[in-house]
């Protein structure tokens, strides 16, 4: 054999040999702190929560799925698979209804957010309100929206752009009034 092919089969073992010796050496791990973000603290299934004063329901809210974040010490929640909220005044029958596709309510600001074909209704007055977007102060018992709104009650049809009401839906004022359509009972 030649000299010089023997030297370069001889550089050539020592060559792989070396990268298989430092592909054996331990090497340094990077490690860094996990930081989970946008999970949930807490998920519920089929939620089922009754209010009530002094013994007499007052409300009762369902969901398919609740779930609960925890952003510095305030918790917030939601309802990706919508809510129900029936509303009963202590009476056997609920006085009015709620529901949407999707919820967020935050302890921060105590305001509910309810998108996705939102309906509220008022058995007593016999209205329904539709939306794709509803803010409800539970605390100061008002909802509201800056969105296209369709209100029906029994003898007209308002259509227009935001409302302002009351929970009940009794004081109910549709803004930027777009049409209104008079229903004939007979």
């Amino acid at each position: 054999m030649h000299k010089s092919a023997t030297y370069g089969i001889m550089a050539a073992v020592l060559f792989c040999g070396a990268a298989a010796f430092s592909s054996c050496q331990k090497k340094e791990e990077v490690k860094g702190t996990l930081i989970i973000q946008d999970m949930p603290a807490m998920t519920s299934e089929n939620l089922k929560t009754i209010y009530t004063d002094n013994g007499k329901t007052q409300l009762i809210m369902s969901a398919p799925v609740v779930e609960q974040y925890n952003e510095d010490q305030v918790a917030r929640y939601e309802f990706p698979k919508g809510i129900t909220v029936e509303f009963y005044d202590g009476n056997p029958t609920p006085k009015g209804t709620i529901t949407s596709h999707w919820a967020h309510y935050s302890d921060a600001d105590k305001i509910w957010e309810l998108r996705d074909s939102v309906v509220a209704v008022n058995n007593e007055k016999g209205s329904v309100l539709e939306t794709e977007l509803l803010y409800w102060n539970q605390a100061k018992e008002t909802v509201w929206s800056d969105r296209f709104v369709k209100m029906t009650e029994r003898d007209q049809i308002i259509m227009g752009n935001g409302f302002e009401s009351d929970q009940k839906l009794e004081k109910v004022r549709v803004k930027n009034v777009t049409a209104t359509i008079y229903v004939n009972n007979q």
